[in-house]
């Protein structure tokens, strides 16, 4: 079995197990790619909040007021980076 694979049946099964949801940290539409490291668990809640946080930080008119929030959901991607 490739690497690749072994990392998506352990992250299928901590996502089963755990309900968690798997979360591109940097969103594929953003530029981040479909690999391990960009990839974070979170919770159901988190990972609709963090959704919506990338949506509103997009928008000249809520970047400023919804940065730091969103930041808090990528901020360890891009210091390992």
């Amino acid at each position: 079995m490739t690497t690749k694979l072994l990392i998506w049946m352990k992250i299928s099964i901590l996502v089963r197990s755990m309900h968690v949801e798997v979360d591109h940290i940097i969103g594929l539409q953003d530029g981040g790619q479909d690999i391990a490291s960009n990839l974070q668990a979170l919770c159901p809640q988190c990972h609709k909040e963090k959704t919506r946080l990338n949506r509103l930080h997009k928008s000249s008119i809520f970047r400023d007021s919804v940065m730091a929030d969103y930041e808090r959901y990528i901020l360890f991607y891009i210091w390992i980076k």
